[in-house]
């Protein structure tokens, strides 16, 4: 039982790691306050969405696990593509800097934290109807796991980005949307 709520938690961190990474690659140049604070809301959004999903999945699951796929794609979709086209304009723009100014809003952090936690919101329906893994237990470990893998994206991230450099904001938006068509695809073809 246990091993697979580890199983779980690490496979609902892949995404909220990824889009760590892109972040951290895009706006390098975070305070270490944001840096720090993003794996805490990826780790609290991953840990109170299977709450909530099992809440619902007692109530309306069916319905919540036709639509979730369509908002994590599209959430992810918007911001990775604003992220790509924000990169290029700034290279274009600036390109006798070292380090885009660009900054991570609050919202886009709340919007990412929420987007990649939707699949923990179905989880949480699936352990409330058919699994036998109780939730008062799987939510805290899902919760950090997700912001253990987070807190690792940002350290990794910091080695890539002197790499990429200019290049990171593109690579970052590309993770989103691919991270977000991922999402969509595995829930249309039922993996």
């Amino acid at each position: 039982m246990y091993i697979s709520m580890l199983a779980i938690a690490v496979g609902l961190s892949a995404d909220a790691f990824a889009v760590t990474l892109s972040d951290m690659l895009r706006y390098g140049n975070l305070p270490l306050k944001k840096k720090m604070l993003l794996p805490v809301f990826f780790g609290m959004f991953q840990g109170i969405m299977p709450v909530i999903g099992f809440l619902v999945g007692e109530l309306l699951g069916e319905v919540i696990q036709r639509i979730d796929h369509w908002v994590a794609f599209a959430l992810l979709a918007f911001l990775g593509i604003k992220m790509i086209v924000e990169s290029i304009k700034e290279t274009k723009q600036k390109e006798e800097e070292k380090q885009c100014e660009c900054r991570l809003s609050w919202g886009e952090m709340i919007t990412q934290s929420f987007a990649t936690s939707i699949d923990a919101m179905a989880v949480g329906i699936t352990l409330a109807i058919v699994v036998n893994l109780p939730i008062y237990v799987s939510a805290p470990v899902i919760a950090v796991v997700t912001y253990l893998l987070c807190l690792l994206g940002v350290g990794i991230a910091s080695k890539l980005g002197k790499f990429l450099k200019n290049k990171a904001g593109i690579v970052g938006g590309v993770i989103l949307v691919a991270i977000g068509t991922k999402i969509l695809i595995e829930h249309l073809i039922g993996a």
